[in-house]
């Protein structure tokens, strides 16, 4: 159902807000409720999806109405007189086919509450009124509006108080706790999850997995002191806020651009940074091959399927991949028009940092695990990592007050007559989104049309390609498709996969689809088939020529000499069983023995 038009071409001078609508366009569903949305045109009624959280788990969500305030702005006006806008209506409240909604307590706003009897609704669900800093006070109020992707009832008999990590003022470990193994397994069945953002009884931070905990089988989850925003005990519900996921890329914003570029780097490697992205996105209607990558990087992983099935040139298909090209170049400005750099960078992770509450890193290093494409987990980093905190960001998301440093308030005057890099990469992408949004592409590699000779060069050219964001089983299962679709044999392909890559059930699964016995194909279980240093004969000598459950870790000849002792710790520290196997020139050995 559209949304039903409230009220055209609202004043900034308002003072009233009273609405009547058709008693059917208030019909709800669970999980859903009334959405007003506020723009300078005009103000509309909807039914949409409500968020999870605290207040609206506690309540009757028909007794809400969830405002937008995002594109109001009003012409000839300031920012400020659109904010006195939205605090007039949220002291005032709205009238809705004869109720009146008021404004619950407190938000990102700060706005203070004069509502007695919202006041105590609020103050019965944690010791809010202890707080006496009133920013403070709006932030931890804030946090029972904070969205869930999760809810978990966890019994308090099951948690623990630790103390937080300290050296003199620095709190090396504010806002990180700790999980048993036993209590992620169990919330990971219902989300695959690494670390997560959380609330609890008043906690909030960061659970890092803790394998001693399960040891001592006390305590599912402890938290710390820094994690105690607030006390309660009416709610034991366990909120997943956030959890970081593979695959997750970043992206080069104004910010960060700006960043770089006082930082030496050159207008032109921006720029040919941008041109990459550019690229990136227009062959995803083009080539099938970089169509995947782009497909699954942006989560559109059936499309992904459709593509190797039906191929770029059916019309339904081709129209979907259109569609999130387009979607792609509309990121190039944001919900109020104003242009933003969203440059996606493939060679990136968002990732979640936690402190390392054990002293198992030596001070200065950073470790750094993360899902690759086709290889798995990996530690892509062996060098020097900078990590910056911003000082100011911690302590806005605290409530505390903030001061801008001295050295900050006076910015030195540009000398040079180089235009500005956020003006250049603007322009760039206007003019490819102008070129892009009016062009008419040629296809390559088309497979409604494809014979037995085309299927199998798209099988080889998948296999070889270097993916974003596609594991090596994912890959599989895509080889597998069009190896169906076209009657072709993949077996005979097996050797461009990474078998190292997949784990024990994804192997399992690999043999059942193509009836593989361990017997008669032992590479897919035995990476030593695989070594670059033993022969057939030394496998054969060692009865190591049979089903081996055991993954190659590490190879000079793909992670490289410089790595070899990060591997080598790692392989001695985090496994249970190891082989070494390592192939040294001995003449060169004895030349320095004898020397």
């Amino acid at each position: 159902m559209a949304p039903y038009v409230l009220q055209e071409s609202p004043k900034k001078g308002d003072t009233t807000w009273v609405f009547t609508v058709p008693e059917h366009y208030l019909r709800s569903r669970p999980n859903y409720g009334k959405l007003i949305t506020f723009t300078a045109d005009k103000f509309t009624l909807q039914i949409a999806k409500f968020p999870e959280n605290r207040i609206l788990r506690g309540d009757d969500p028909s007794k809400f109405i969830l405002l937008s305030f995002g594109n109001l702005r009003f012409p000839d006006s300031s920012i400020r007189e659109g904010g006195e806008y939205i605090e007039r209506l949220l002291k005032a409240g709205l009238f809705l086919n004869g109720v009146q909604y008021r404004f619950y307590h407190h938000s990102n706003s700060q706005l203070a509450s004069t509502d007695k009897e919202l006041d105590d609704r609020i103050y019965s669900l944690g010791d809010y009124g202890k707080i006496m800093n009133i920013a403070k006070r709006a932030k931890r109020i804030g946090l029972l509006f904070s969205e869930a992707q999760l809810d978990w009832q966890l019994d308090p008999q099951h948690i623990g108080d630790i103390p937080d990590i300290k050296s003199g003022d620095e709190v090396f470990s504010d806002g990180c706790g700790l999980m048993s193994k036993r209590f992620a397994t169990q919330v990971s069945s219902k989300k695959r999850i690494i670390f997560r953002g959380v609330s609890y009884l008043g906690y909030k931070g960061v659970l890092m997995l803790h394998p001693d905990l399960d040891k001592g089988k006390r305590h599912l989850v402890e938290f710390r002191k820094s994690m105690k925003k607030f006390s309660t005990t009416r709610d034991i519900t366990f909120s997943l806020v956030n959890f970081s996921k593979p695959y997750t890329f970043g992206r080069l914003n104004n910010d960060v651009i700006v960043l770089l570029s006082s930082l030496g780097i050159t207008n032109d490697k921006l720029r040919s940074k941008q041109q990459e992205y550019f690229e990136w996105i227009r062959q995803a209607s083009i080539d099938p091959i970089r169509a995947i990558d782009f497909l699954f990087a942006v989560g559109e992983y059936t499309l992904a399927e459709d593509v190797l099935l039906k191929g770029l040139d059916d019309p339904e298909v081709s129209k979907k991949v259109r569609k999130r090209q387009v979607d792609e170049t509309a990121k190039f400005k944001n919900e109020k028009g104003r242009s933003k750099a969203p440059i996606f960078v493939r060679n990136s992770r968002r990732l979640f940092g936690v402190c390392d509450p054990y002293q198992v890193l030596k001070e200065g290093q950073v470790h750094i695990r993360i899902m690759t494409a086709r290889a798995g987990p990996s530690t892509p980093i062996h060098g020097d990592v900078i990590v910056e905190l911003n000082a100011l960001h911690s302590q806005s998301v605290d409530g505390a007050q903030v001061k801008i440093p001295d050295r900050l308030t006076n910015p030195p005057e540009r000398t040079d007559s180089e235009p500005y890099i956020l003006d250049i990469l603007e322009a760039d992408r206007s003019a490819f989104a102008d070129e892009f949004l009016t062009e008419n592409m040629p296809l390559r590699g088309t497979v409604a049309t494809m014979d037995n000779n085309g299927a199998r060069d798209l099988l080889v050219a998948l296999l070889q390609s270097q993916q974003s964001a596609v594991s090596e089983y994912e890959l599989f299962n895509l080889v597998i498709l069009v190896a169906r679709k076209h009657n072709v044999d993949i077996r005979q392909y097996l050797n461009h996969l990474d078998m190292s890559a997949l784990s024990a059930q994804e192997k399992h699964a690999l043999s059942l689809t193509l009836d593989l016995s361990a017997n008669d194909h032992p590479y897919i279980w035995n990476s030593l088939i695989r070594s670059d240093i033993l022969t057939p004969q030394d496998l054969y000598r060692k009865t190591l020529n049979r089903p081996f459950s055991m993954q190659r870790l590490y190879s000079s000849k793909t992670q490289g000499l410089t790595t070899f002792f990060e591997f080598l710790r790692m392989g001695t520290q985090e496994y249970t069983r190891k082989l070494l196997v390592l192939k040294v020139r001995l003449s060169s050995l004895t030349r320095e023995i004898t020397e």
